[in-house]
């Protein structure tokens, strides 16, 4: 089961590749991301500007069980 989504995926992605020619796609690890780091304007502002310049982005260690920082995260990378 897991098999086939994992194919689907795969697939998905690869033909948004060939839609858009390049797909950019980054991972980050932002040690221990939650409402402190997003609610300071400097750092927010940085993720932001670095974030937006992939298509499909990926942040490790959020540490955030109501996924408010991530929320706002998201409000910001789509205004």
């Amino acid at each position: 089961m897991r098999y086939t989504g994992l194919m689907g995926t795969l697939l998905t992605l690869v033909n948004l590749l060939q839609l858009a020619g390049t797909l950019r796609i980054a991972a980050f690890n932002i040690r221990t991301f939650g409402e402190t780091k997003m609610s300071n304007a400097t750092l927010s502002v940085y993720f932001v500007k670095i974030l937006s310049r992939y298509d499909i982005a990926v942040i490790q260690e959020v540490r955030d069980s109501h996924l408010v920082a991530v929320g706002k995260l998201l409000d910001e990378l789509n205004r």
